[in-house]
């Protein structure tokens, strides 16, 4: 799986025009190997929107970029609402299981995107990876209202993306569980820098292959 991860800087009087131009991006779903695609605003700064979607591979989102993407986005007329825009690429590394038994149902189900994006120390690449086997995903898999996701890496790079079924839900799970897994993997040693956001879905945005 290839993931495309998605931040813009959206201008402040434009945030309605942003949104209506994302609604207009169903014809992803003719693309081959695509997916789903989810988005919304982050709560720690409600002018930035992020994207993120989900492709069989990278041929598959090259073929959409080369073939489909300049006609929607041109259509839709979406550059003019935004003043700068950050896209990331990454390979899935692991599956994030949690109350649902498919990406696209939790993508579907989803109220909140949960992101954490992490740059490991070169030497620590190996530990980072082993603890979200034997720490993260069990612990994660206990908690209510996880409805899974995906560990995934370009690099030393590495994305976290947990779906969830409500913003209480995620606050619970950082209060009662997150805690005790970051002692029990020890991740603030194996990381140089992180950057973590809470984004509020659109439901409107999400793009979902149904086949």
């Amino acid at each position: 799986m290839y993931i495309k991860w998605i931040v813009c800087d959206v201008k402040s009087d434009m945030r309605n025009k942003f949104s209506a131009s994302q609604e207009k991006w169903k014809d992803t779903t003719k693309a081959e190997g695509f997916i789903a695609q989810a988005g919304g605003w982050n709560l720690l700064n409600l002018n930035e929107a992020c994207i993120i979607s989900f492709w069989k591979n990278k041929k598959s989102l090259d073929w959409f970029m080369q073939n489909l993407h300049d006609k929607i986005f041109n259509n839709n007329k979406q550059a003019v609402s935004y003043k700068a825009i950050n896209v990331g690429y990454f390979d899935k590394v692991l599956n994030m299981e949690g109350e649902v038994n498919s990406l696209t149902k939790a993508v579907g189900k989803s109220k909140l995107l949960r992101i954490a994006d992490c740059e490991v120390k070169p030497d620590k690449a190996e530990h980072f990876v082993n603890m979200q086997k034997e720490v993260w995903l069990p612990g994660m898999r206990q908690a209510k209202g996880m409805l899974g996701g995906i560990f995934s890496k370009n690099n030393l790079r590495y994305l976290v993306s947990t779906f969830w079924d409500s913003k209480e839900n995620h606050t619970k799970y950082t209060e009662d569980l997150l805690p005790g897994l970051k002692v029990k993997s020890n991740v603030a040693d194996d990381i140089i820098n992180i950057v973590g956001m809470k984004i509020l879905l659109v439901d409107s945005w999400k793009v979902i292959n149904r086949l």
